[in-house]
């Protein structure tokens, strides 16, 4: 059902392609970070994202599994990811380069 696709385009102006980084942050300093799998379009004709879905507390990490929701709602709740304040230290911006899904489900 879900093939991968290159790029969903969409009335936000917000290109949604695999491999893509989105992410959200709840209260209490909650983070979300979503990578997308796969985009494809249901048996209704609505476009829905697949992503892989990473929660982070601190320095504790959960890794949330395999989530998919239609593309409006998933635009509605994340925003494409950007990398965190380092406050202009050298050391920290070279960190928050290398921060994605895959190193901190490495933290599992």
């Amino acid at each position: 059902m879900y093939a991968k696709s290159a790029i969903i385009g969409n009335s936000e102006n917000t290109a949604i392609e695999v491999g893509g980084l989105f992410s959200r942050m709840h209260e209490l300093n909650i983070s979300e970070t979503a990578e997308v799998v796969a985009l494809n379009d249901d048996h209704a004709g609505v476009q829905h994202v697949r992503f892989n879905l990473i929660t982070s507390l601190g320095h504790k990490v959960m890794d949330c599994g395999i989530k998919t929701l239609a593309v409006k709602a998933f635009l509605q709740n994340y925003a494409p990811y950007t990398k965190p304040e380092t406050a202009g230290r050298p050391d920290r911006e070279k960190k928050a380069q290398r921060s994605n899904v895959t190193h901190l489900k490495s933290h599992i």
